[in-house]
């Protein structure tokens, strides 16, 4: 809506996290009331930050790391499979599976740091290599992509 704007908060998550939250989950009201806490302190923190007042907020949802498990199948919650880390160098792949003509791969594996927002960007780039490989623009056209 107009006047609107959606705020989206990570809270890194690692193993012992997952564990936690995993005790948590034989409890739905108890899972839903520490994930409910939780809202209720960032909202706090931001409030007292900047000088906002909790009902400024619309609460849309609160995902953990059981949301992504349960929705995308993720490894124990993960929203990104590679750790990111000072002066990584990272890696990115051509997108083309060797040995077998005309098979591009594209996932959240396929380049680094992975997650689900390199999923779109690798879908993106696996189209470019198709039409590079086909000699054709290198600019996206959604009726070529139809094509595929």
């Amino acid at each position: 809506k107009d006047g609107k704007t959606t705020l989206q908060i990570l809270i890194e998550q690692y193993t012992d996290n997952y564990d936690f939250w995993k005790s948590l989950s034989s409890d739905k009201e108890k899972y839903n009331n520490y994930k409910m806490g939780k809202v209720d302190e960032i909202l706090s923190m931001l409030c007292d930050r900047f000088n906002l007042e909790k009902r400024d907020f619309v609460f849309l949802d609160c995902f953990t790391p059981l949301t992504l498990e349960r929705y995308i199948g993720s490894f124990r919650g993960a929203y990104m499979p590679f750790e990111m880390i000072p002066k990584m160098k990272y890696k990115m792949t051509n997108f083309k599976a060797k040995g077998i003509k005309n098979l591009y791969i594209g996932s959240q594996w396929a380049f680094e740091p992975g997650g689900l927002p390199m999923a779109a960007v690798c879908g993106q780039f696996c189209i470019q290599r198709i039409l590079k490989d086909e000699g054709k623009d290198n600019v996206i056209n959604p009726r070529e992509i139809v094509k595929y």
